[in-house]
This record gives structure tokens, C-alpha cells and sequence, in this order.
């Protein structure tokens, strides 16, 4: 038996409902950014910004064990253009991770750690206009910083405290394509490579916002939509990983394989124009797919192999006929991990997305998750056996994404 545990070139129209102030100032500039021509913009006293923050909290119950964890990060750039098609700019993103593990309500055994990184990147870049693409190339110097510190201890006394910190100063090389979808909005595909071996190790595909007194907002009209009462659509995913390797000791040689699969197939109708409704089937195979931050455990007995089964429904809302339009989309989940010979791990979630969708002729919409706010709940009960009885997890979470460097969807929208 094993036991796994593991600790964001139309025109515009609007529709005028009942919004409060702040949805108004939301809506508002969202619907700004997107209702303008496609044309790039990199002219003296312009500048182009990206953002993006994520943060997730979760919370382990397992009696008499108490468990939580969290993860925080955020990241930003912005270039100022000092010369056409010459900038200056700054990035920096930073990271927080921390956890800790209660035995008891006493003081009996207690565990942490906490590690914090940091960075910043000036850099230079001469832009080239390649129509409709915007090629640019540049340098710059990545300082980068972190510090983990680790914190054990029994009936209050500390018997294990350790700091490390380390500091790295490189020379880098950047280059990066930009594809402008509106004369404020772009779509950059990047690389980043140390100058000294010259080795990418960076690649990066986010939005990118282009601001500045001479950024045009010139309208144009949109092609045919396809987001039309009585189409629907079919989106989906599938991802295939394996992890392998071995370990030696003077006991003998242990290899292991853990494939891993999932697939998700997401059919929807246009109930209305604009209003989309459907609902997501996915399935996840051996253990790779199981191991989520969302799932309480699963448990699995001998040669058995757990399978996950689950279903999404989801409302999503176009907010404008055009051919970027902002959208927003509200869901609730439930899956199922069964199958290993033990108890069955259930898992709810529900959220909310706010993003933009671009429209690709007249059948396919790209679409970018601007922000994501979900929660949920996860289980899996008490597992008795003829050696031990292994008490049941619970695990609660919250999670937040929002910013310029979202997640992407392609549906082809049918007739």
C-alpha cells in the first residue's frame, strides 16, 4: 500500500447596465485598451509596461497534523522609448514561498521554512518595424538574490535553524517578437540568454500594454463574429509527461517511471449572442496528474492504479461584438480520484476569469485569462488497513493570477 501526500482594429459598442463605480472604471479602461487599431508603437516618449502577480494559500488538515502553505509572486518591466525605436527600461519580480508544519497543539515538533527571491534586469533595446511584427534585440545585466531559512524545533527548544542567501550578477541578451492587436495592446513572444556561455534560458509569451501622448485610438470596424446565438464551440487540452531516473545505495539500484496523462475535451453553445455556456470533461491518469496542490492525497493499494474523473460547467460573457473583447466567465468543478483500492479523494472548486478573446477569421478564438480568482475544498478519508489505520486530509485553498502573462485557449467556434 502507498499513501501520497504532498504538502489578462475594432469598433465598439456598448450596452449600458447597472454597474457599480468600480466595475465602471474596470470595464471602462478594459474596453479601452481593446477598441483601437492595430498599430505598434514605439515612438520617443512612449512606453510599453507588462505586469503580472499570482498568489496561492493552502491549508492541510490531517489530525493530529496541521499543515499550511503558501506562495507569492510578481513580476513587472517597463520600457521607456528615448529615441524612435531606442529604449531604456527595468524589470524586477520577486517570490515568496513559506510553510509550515504543526504536530499537536503542543510545542512537541513544529517545522519551517521560508525562501524569498528576488530580482532586477536593466536592459537596452533597438526595436525594428517588420510589418505588422515588431523585432527587437537588446542587452542588459540580471542581479538576482535569495535567501531560504529553514526552522525546526521540539518542545520549544530550536535544534535545527539555517539561513542561506546567494547573490548572481549576469550579463544577458534579449530578443523578442511583438505582434500588435491594437495600437495599446500587444502579444510578445521573448528569449533571454546569459551573454557568458551564450545559452538561452528564458522563454516568455505574454501581452504587452503600450502607453504615451502620441498612441493612436484610431476605431475600425470588425469583421463577421462568430460568437452568434445557435454555434457552438469545441476547446480542450491534453498533456503527456514522464518522470524517470534511479537511485543507488549499497542495498541496490531502484529505478522508477511515473508517466503521467491528462486530457479535457470542452464543449459549449451560444445560448444567446455573446453568452456561451458549456461544460468541461476531463480525465487524469497514473500518478504525475494526481499530484496537485488542490488535492487533499489519494491512496493507492499493491499494482492499482487511480484514475481521476471530473466535470466543469462554466457561463462565460462576451462583453463587446468586436474583434478583441474582453470577457468574463464564472465556473464551478468537481472530480473524483478512484480506483487505487483505497478511499476516493473528492475535490470541489469554483472561480472567476476576466480576459480578453481575439478572433481569428470566422471560426477560431484565442483567448487570454487576464485574471483568475478560484477556491475550493479537497478530501480523501480514513484509510484502514491489517498493518495501520492512516487518518483522513482535508486541504482548503485560495488562488489568485492576474497580469500580463496569462494562460491561452484556442476553440474553433462551429456553425
Amino acid at each position: 500500500m502507498r499513501f501520497v501526500y504532498y504538502g489578462a482594429n475594432v469598433e465598439c459598442t456598448l450596452r449600458t447596465t447597472k454597474v457599480t463605480p468600480s466595475m465602471k472604471y474596470l470595464f471602462s479602461t478594459i474596453l479601452l485598451v481593446t477598441c483601437v487599431s492595430a498599430v505598434a508603437q514605439t515612438k520617443k516618449g512612449q512606453t510599453i509596461w507588462t505586469a503580472h502577480i499570482n498568489s496561492q494559500f493552502v491549508q492541510t488538515l490531517q489530525t493530529p497534523v496541521k499543515s499550511p502553505r503558501y506562495s507569492h509572486g510578481g513580476s513587472g518591466e517597463v520600457s521607456f522609448f528615448i529615441r524612435d525605436e531606442l529604449a531604456i527600461g527595468v524589470g524586477a519580480k520577486g517570490s515568496w514561498d513559506g510553510y509550515r508544519l504543526d504536530i499537536g497543539d503542543s510545542e512537541s515538533l513544529k517545522m519551517e521554512s521560508k525562501t524569498s527571491t528576488s530580482s532586477v534586469n536593466p536592459f537596452m533595446r533597438k526595436y525594428w518595424q517588420l510589418s505588422p511584427f515588431t523585432i527587437y534585440a537588446g542587452v542588459g545585466a540580471d542581479l538576482a538574490f535569495s535567501k531560504n531559512k529553514s526552522l525546526q524545533y521540539a518542545v520549544g527548544q530550536a535544534y535545527d535553524d539555517r539561513v542561506n542567501r546567494s547573490v548572481n550578477i549576469a550579463a544577458q541578451a534579449q530578443l523578442g517578437v511583438i505582434y500588435p492587436l491594437t495600437s495599446r495592446l500587444g502579444l510578445e513572444f521573448g528569449a533571454r540568454s546569459n551573454l557568458f556561455p551564450l545559452t538561452v534560458n528564458t522563454a516568455r509569451l505574454g501581452l504587452l500594454l503600450f502607453t504615451g501622448s502620441e498612441t493612436k485610438t484610431r476605431a475600425e470596424n470588425s469583421p463577421e463574429s462568430p460568437l452568434t446565438k445557435g454555434r457552438w464551440l469545441l476547446s480542450g487540452s491534453f498533456g503527456y509527461t514522464v518522470n524517470a531516473g534511479h537511485t543507488a545505495d549499497t542495498n541496490g539500484r531502484f529505478e522508477y517511471r511515473t508517466p503521467a496523462t491528462s486530457i479535457e475535451l470542452a464543449p459549449a453553445l451560444f445560448m444567446r449572442d455573446r453568452l456561451l455556456v458549456g461544460i468541461g470533461i476531463f480525465a487524469g491518469f497514473q500518478g504525475g496528474v494526481l499530484n496537485t496542490p488542490e488535492k487533499a492525497a489519494f491512496v493507492t493499494v499493491g499494482d492499482k492504479k487511480p484514475v481521476l474523473v471530473g466535470l466543469r460547467p462554466f457561463l462565460r460573457k462576451y462583453l463587446s461584438p468586436t474583434k478583441l473583447t474582453p470577457y468574463l466567465e464564472g465556473y464551478a468543478s468537481y472530480d473524483r480520484i478512484m480506483g487505487g483500492g483505497g478511499p476516493a479523494t473528492n475535490t470541489y472548486n469554483a472561480g472567476g476569469k476576466l480576459g480578453l478573446a481575439y478572433i481569428l477569421g470566422k471560426n477560431w478564438i484565442v483567448e487570454a485569462n487576464l485574471l483568475g480568482v478560484a477556491g475550493g475544498y479537497s478530501e480523501v478519508g480514513e484509510n484502514r488497513n491489517e498493518i495501520a489505520t492512516i487518518g483522513g486530509v482535508e486541504r482548503f485553498h485560495v488562488k489568485l493570477n492576474a497580469g500580463f502573462k496569462p494562460d491561452f485557449t484556442i476553440s474553433y467556434v462551429f456553425r
